[in-house]
């Protein structure tokens, strides 16, 4: 549908998909400490770390994996444990997840925010700057008509899925606009999907 068209509306859905590299970040020590983590950690996303003791073959070792605010360092946002030993191959791999949480970010949703990410072993401690990002997942949108016109109802539903499509449970709200074909907002509103998924509606009103 041509953007200028007169008397119609239209729906645009962009989504982004993000490619989440991993690189090992290892100790020059005895044993050789290895953390692999995302560069891009996902705010209220289940992010995994995987964690390794190379070259080593001698009693369990306990490590710490904890996530802490950026430049400060002075606060933890959240942290996991595993222990590495000889059935493991000492190795192990952790589900962390940042916490969506207004007092450890700013609200710019420009700004890029960044996290330390830690794995403490008993003889050195492994650090990486990652950067974190606040799109935990997908935003689908299907309209019941791809063309409307004055005087109509747009019905929509919203489906709001996890990185493993699954429904997101999240306590904020998904901001909709709904724009004319001048690029004039006529609707905005903020709405909270159950389990994932909403209905919704909006009356287009006639051509004065």
């Amino acid at each position: 549908t041509e953007p200028g068209s007169a008397g119609r509306m239209y729906v645009d859905v962009v989504w982004l998909t993000t490619a989440l590299l991993s690189f090992p970040l290892i100790t020059l020590c005895d044993p050789l400490n290895v953390l692999v983590a995302p560069n891009l950690l996902r705010v209220g996303t289940n992010e995994k770390v995987f964690v390794e003791a190379q070259d080593y073959s001698g009693s369990n070792i306990n490590v710490k994996i904890s996530v802490k605010n950026h430049p400060q360092k002075t606060t933890e946002l959240t942290s996991a444990s595993v222990v590495l030993n000889a059935d493991n191959n000492f190795q192990a791999v952790a589900d962390i997840k940042i916490p969506d949480n207004k007092d450890f970010f700013s609200d710019d949703p420009l700004e890029k925010q960044y996290v330390y990410l830690q794995a403490q072993f008993p003889s050195a401690l492994v650090e990486k700057v990652a950067l974190v990002s606040f799109q935990s997942g997908y935003i689908f949108v299907q309209t019941d008509k791809s063309i409307y016109t004055p005087a109509t109802t747009v019905r929509y539903r919203i489906f709001s899925l996890t990185p493993d499509l699954g429904p997101v449970e999240q306590s904020g709200g998904i901001f909709v606009e709904i724009i004319n074909p001048q690029g004039i907002t006529i609707s905005r509103e903020t709405i909270f999907p159950k389990q994932g998924t909403i209905t919704a509606s909006y009356n287009i009103p006639e051509v004065a």
